[in-house]
């Protein structure tokens, strides 16, 4: 598969980060944009080209409180730690598929069930299991939640000392008692891993859905 490029857009934003070191919101990013002369027919595609830096950059997103109109509000928060060294597209989700897992979330964060409409939130297409492990763009495997979540689930796990080859042996398995004994006999060696989650339910058992 051919590897893309970054484009123009995608390269203004990323200098952006690198300005702010310490991360920067979206808001803030399409702030400094526009500061910049954005003009109004790449404003509508930003938050797309944002999301799509993941192929070519390293982005760090972590969770946020922010003030807007006097109330708190939990914001997602990017920062520039730098280039990949593999760049691939193979990650990328087919337009249709994105728009029936959007569709079928009926506005509502499918993790803390939030609304659009309510909470104002803005929901994001996420893989249930991780590519890293063995993930894939399949329909059974995406599902929508807020930026929120999907920032707090990327904290959590970039947290962890986790060997993707071994969690991608494990989670490949059909049977979830056989994921649970591979899991068990890890422990044994000290290392800790987050439990393995049932592929039949779709919920997780002990591991909490894993970021993209």
């Amino acid at each position: 598969m051919a590897k893309s490029k970054p484009g123009a857009i995608h390269q203004r934003i990323v200098a952006v980060m690198k300005r702010f070191p310490n991360g920067i919101t979206g808001g803030q990013i399409r702030q400094e944009l526009e500061h910049e002369g954005l003009r109004p027919e790449d404003q509508t595609h930003l938050d797309r080209r944002k999301r799509d830096l993941k192929k070519w950059f390293v982005i760090q997103t972590t969770e946020g409180t922010q003030v807007v109109n006097g109330k708190p509000r939990k914001v997602a928060i990017y920062k520039y730690i730098g280039e990949r060294a593999d760049v691939s597209d193979e990650g990328d989700i087919n337009i249709r598929v994105k728009a029936e897992v959007l569709h079928a979330a009926h506005g509502r964060c499918q993790m803390c069930g939030k609304t659009v409409v309510e909470d104002e939130i803005k929901l994001v297409v996420d893989h249930k299991k991780p590519r890293a492990w063995g993930g894939t763009n399949d329909r059974e495997n995406l599902w929508a939640i807020c930026e929120g979540c999907n920032a707090g689930k990327k904290a959590y796990f970039n947290s962890l000392d986790v060997d993707s080859e071994f969690m991608k042996k494990v989670t490949a398995d059909e049977s979830v008692h056989v994921r649970i004994g591979q899991h068990t006999e890890r422990n044994r060696s000290g290392k800790t891993y987050p439990a393995v989650a049932s592929r039949s339910s779709g919920r997780s058992r002990g591991l909490a859905q894993a970021p993209s």
